[in-house]
């Protein structure tokens, strides 16, 4: 519970994080286009952290709490999470990276391509949960934990995780040729949305926007309804395999408090939107990288929201996706 308390961070905290895992994770680029520029009516900057260390945010976050962890509890040598699959293999890479020992729980649904990265590529302990459920794999990292007593590292509900993730957006205000008036992220568990949307308000961007599948957009009910809400047991799944979690108490705070509005789009609308990226960008994304893209194409409350504003910095989240599919 020490890092599940809410706080408030500074410019310093940010760049104290980013001096941590500066020679860890990569400086990755941005990229524009010309074709989506005229398509959207804005000038739209892609944070391709798809080209981050196992393909996607997550390890800045991992990297982070490791890095902290070692510092603050020198005798911990054994960690735990359960992620579907992209933090999974953050703390798989940066446990390897530190010498730690680590427990991973994935659901049983999570892509080939990441199921093999944390256990062949980083040398972690693989279990997988009897359904693809979030509660089923919470039953599941129980009983690991149980058996372990390893270190438990949340995929986004700890203060390691969100400010390490705040990086990218800290990184790519440097590299824009302007200050973006407007910040997007897709929104799962609330991460990376949480740091980004710090990063962007301590630094001065006009507007922040999560963005979800709306197959799975517990995070829009919750920030505009009285009190946190769950995606139902049997809510339908999102091509968008990243975003299927619930935000935390933790990542819901510093939402409400730091982003303006949560947008959620169609699964027809997100396959459209990584489409157009894979087509002018040429580059390799997973579906919940395209969520932000298909809210500033498709969702009209976003055009009402953005009226005046014609920048976009967007972070483009990671790229493991599954090619058999």
């Amino acid at each position: 519970t020490e890092y599940k308390q809410p706080k408030e961070y500074t410019k310093e905290d940010f760049l104290k994080t980013y001096k941590i895992i500066e020679g860890a994770a990569k400086k990755t680029p941005i990229l524009t286009s010309k074709a989506i520029n005229e398509m959207t009516g804005k000038r739209i900057y892609f944070k391709c952290e798809n080209f981050q260390k196992i393909g996607a945010f997550k390890f800045r976050g991992a990297y982070h709490a490791l890095s902290t962890l070692r510092k603050d509890h020198p005798e911990v040598r054994e960690v735990i999470t359960h992620s579907s699959g992209n933090h999974a293999q953050a703390i798989a890479h940066a446990a390897q990276l530190l010498n730690y020992k680590a427990h991973i729980v994935m659901p049983c649904s999570s892509p080939e391509v990441k199921k093999a990265a944390v256990e062949h590529t980083y040398k972690a302990n693989i279990y997988l949960s009897k359904e693809p459920s979030q509660e089923s794999r919470e039953e599941k990292f129980r009983e690991i934990l149980e058996k372990t007593k390893a270190h438990y590292i949340s995929p986004y509900d700890d203060n390691r995780i969100v400010l390490g993730q705040g990086t990218a957006v800290l990184e790519a205000l440097d590299q824009c040729d302007e200050h973006p008036d407007i910040v997007m992220t897709p929104l799962g568990g609330g991460g990376l949305l949480s740091g980004s949307s710090m990063v962007a308000k301590l630094h001065g961007v006009s507007k922040v926007f999560g963005c979800e599948p709306i197959n799975r957009n517990e995070g829009e009910r919750s920030f505009y309804g009285p009190k946190r809400v769950k995606n139902a047991v049997d809510a339908p799944l999102s091509i968008a395999d990243g975003l299927l979690t619930n935000v935390s108490d933790l990542t819901l705070h510093y939402i409400k408090k730091n982003v303006d509005a949560i947008f959620s789009v169609s699964e027809s609308d997100i396959a459209k939107a990584m489409r157009i990226m894979y087509e002018r960008l040429k580059i390799v994304i997973e579906p919940s990288s395209a969520v932000p893209l298909a809210v500033v194409l498709f969702n009209d409350k976003f055009k009402e929201a953005s009226k005046g504003k014609s920048s976009i910095l967007i972070v483009v989240s990671g790229g493991n996706v599954s090619l058999d599919k």
